[in-house]
């Protein structure tokens, strides 16, 4: 059965998930949402899925309003309510666009295994395989499997050879498992297809700094700033850099401004790298 619109739709818009390397975090310190349209987009949320709790009042057994119920809970984040109706309507049809909807409702959910059983069952519809491949892998990353991860990243890959992220996600993984050299190569070609992406830029500057090539990791966090210039964790990380390269005044000016910009976890780090002297006997 092919898969509907709607749901190719909710893959194109899923989260672009961004693994985390060594000492970086890839949380943005810039929120531009305000909060009203934060709570007008719950309250209209919470609207659509009680019309269709309604609904189902009268029509307790509609496929079509308890799948519909269910992406527009997914959409507002109650993963559990969604895959319970998911779970009813696959039982009233086993339509494959509900099986997907239900396999990425476990994934945000954390039924991790549970997750891997349907994805497994969709592998055979060959328009979805990367999809599936490239959940599966972040499931394996996330449950610290990293060569199982790194199986799935490459299959992603073999099968879409032009997304800068799926070298970045195996760059990641190649990253945990300590194959520098490999994971060289993935921040390399994640590069080449898309050089604006400040987290790319980052990682591979974090793999530099781990293989003692502090120079290159320097130049990559510069870049990685040239892009996000407000984040906290490039500006760290660019001062323990700093620090290897002994410019300890730079790397006290960007400990600073990391402290500044929300992230106290630096305070003890500002204090060794830059009263060193204290220390000296």
């Amino acid at each position: 059965m092919k898969i509907s619109s709607k749901i190719k739709l909710n893959i194109l818009n899923k989260s672009f998930f961004i693994i985390i390397a060594l000492i970086l975090c890839s949380c943005s310190n810039l929120l531009t949402t305000k909060e009203p349209t934060i709570t007008n987009l719950i309250k209209q949320q919470k609207e659509e899925i009680n019309s269709y709790s309604q609904a189902l009042l009268k029509d307790p057994k509609n496929e079509k309003l308890i799948f519909d119920r269910g992406i527009a809970r997914y959409e507002y984040g109650d993963y559990k309510g969604a895959i319970n109706d998911f779970d009813k309507a696959f039982q009233i049809s086993s339509d494959l666009t509900i099986l997907y909807s239900r396999a990425i409702s476990k994934f945000e959910y954390g039924d991790y295994k549970g997750a891997i059983d349907d994805y497994k069952k969709l592998l055979r519809i060959k328009d979805l395989r990367k999809e599936i491949y490239l959940d599966i892998g972040l499931i394996n990353f996330y449950s610290f499997n990293y060569q199982n991860a790194l199986l799935n990243f490459s299959k992603v890959i073999e099968e879409v050879k032009s997304d800068y992220k799926n070298f970045l996600y195996r760059g990641d993984t190649n990253f945990r498992l300590k194959n520098y050299k490999d994971s060289q190569k993935d921040y390399n070609r994640s590069i080449e297809l898309f050089n604006k992406n400040y987290l790319s830029h980052n990682n591979r500057g974090v793999n530099n700094y781990k293989e003692g090539n502090f120079k290159n990791s320097l130049r990559d966090f510069n870049r990685s700033l040239k892009l996000n210039p407000g984040n906290y964790n490039v500006i760290y990380n660019r001062a323990k850099t700093y620090d290897k390269l002994n410019l300890n005044k730079k790397a006290c000016i960007d400990l600073k401004k990391s402290i500044k910009l929300g992230k106290d976890v630096f305070k003890e780090e500002y204090y060794f790298i830059c009263n060193k002297n204290l220390y000296k006997e």
